[in-house]
């Protein structure tokens, strides 16, 4: 099955770019529901994830999160990480297909599949939790602690040092082949 994000123009009412992808409740519901669907159907061997435009994803949906209240952020949060984990374990091999940046909360999910496949010709992978200043759910630090290799933690986690490419990611082993995009 190929589940594809759609580089839909314009903003959701809070003013967020519907083409970034980002981690928003209706991000979070449409891939939650196509999830259901793919695992409910029998004839699927694997997942593919892909991308239409310049973003596989770009992150959480700060400006959504800052025109909601705690609550609201909680259970959104909670939603995100469920998400996440849900793609960590899902019963058939799943495959990131990364046409585009893929950063923040986004470079997450990428890395919560099985398999990458990067555009060699666009599309960086950084995690910048550290220069906003957030903290990382236990369960977020222990998927890029499983997912990058030890070399990465400190400069991925930490330090957020920098933009890592398609050629980056296949020599340190985290992305399986970077391939043109088109």
């Amino acid at each position: 099955a190929v589940l594809t994000m759609i580089a839909t123009e314009g903003e959701f009412p809070w003013g967020t770019k519907r083409e970034e992808h980002r981690f928003s409740p209706a991000l979070v519901e449409a891939l939650s529901e196509a999830l259901d669907d793919v695992e409910g159907r029998p004839d699927v061997c694997a997942l593919v994830l892909a991308n239409e435009g310049k973003y596989w994803s770009n992150g959480m949906d700060l400006k959504f999160l800052d025109a909601s209240e705690g609550a609201a952020v909680k259970e959104h949060s909670s939603r995100v990480n469920a998400l996440l984990t849900r793609l960590c374990c899902f019963p058939v091999p799943t495959i990131a297909a990364l046409a585009g940046h893929w950063c923040a909360t986004g470079g997450m999910m990428g890395l919560a599949l099985d398999y990458r496949v990067m555009s060699s010709d666009r599309g960086f992978f950084f995690i910048p939790g550290v220069d906003l200043g957030l903290i990382y759910a236990p369960m977020q630090v222990e998927l890029m602690k499983a997912k990058l290799p030890l070399l990465m933690h400190r400069e991925v986690i930490l330090f957020n040092s920098k933009r890592w490419s398609a050629a980056d990611l296949v020599d340190q082993g985290v992305v399986e082949a970077a391939v043109p995009a088109e």
